[in-house]
C-alpha cells in the first residue's frame, strides 16, 4: 500500500503491535486465537517488551530479522499444522512517502495444513486487510503530527 508518511513513521506503527497495545484491527480475534492456542498447549498471548529485538516473544510470535525503519518479521509459535510468519516491509518512495508490504507466509506440514490455511483464509483476508489499513492510517496521522 502507498503511505503518505516516511518509513520511520510506518515502522513506528507496526513495531508497536501486540501485547497490551493490541493489534489495531479485530483485536478480539487475535485474542480469541490466542485463547484457542492456549487450550491446545500453545503459548497464547505472552505480551511484549517495550522494544522488540531479535528472538523476543511477541504474543504468540517470535521476532525475527527486525531492521529499524524497514522490516519486522514475526515467526508464529501457534499450535498449527505448519510454520507461519507475518512480515511488514516499508520502503521509501523518495517523496516523503512509503510503500508498505504486509505478507503472511504459511508452510503447511501436510494436507491438514493446507485445509487449515484455506478454511481460515476468509478470516485472514478480513483481519490482514483491516490491519494494514489501520497501520497506514496511524502512520499518516503520526506523520501529520510530527510535520
Amino acid at each position: 500500500m502507498l503511505v503518505a508518511a516516511p518509513p520511520r513513521a510506518v515502522y513506528q506503527v507496526f513495531s508497536k503491535l501486540g501485547g497490551g497495545k493490541g493489534w489495531l484491527f479485530a483485536d478480539w480475534l487475535w485474542k480469541l486465537r490466542g485463547q484457542f492456542d492456549k487450550f491446545f498447549g500453545g503459548p497464547s498471548l505472552r505480551g511484549r517488551g517495550d522494544e522488540l529485538l531479535e528472538n523476543d516473544p511477541l504474543d504468540y510470535y517470535r521476532v525475527e530479522s527486525p531492521q529499524e525503519n524497514h522490516l519486522m518479521r514475526l515467526r508464529s509459535e501457534l499450535n498449527a499444522p505448519g510454520a507461519g510468519w507475518m512480515e511488514w516491509r516499508v520502503e521509501s518512495t523518495g517523496d516523503h512517502g512509503s510503500i508498505l508490504t504486509q505478507t503472511a507466509f504459511f508452510a503447511p506440514r501436510d494436507l491438514t495444513g493446507f485445509l487449515y490455511w484455506h478454511l481460515l483464509n476468509p478470516f485472514h483476508i478480513l483481519v490482514f486487510r483491516g490491519l494494514i489499513r489501520q497501520i497506514v492510517q496511524r502512520a499518516e496521522l503520526i506523520s501529520e503530527l510530527i510535520s
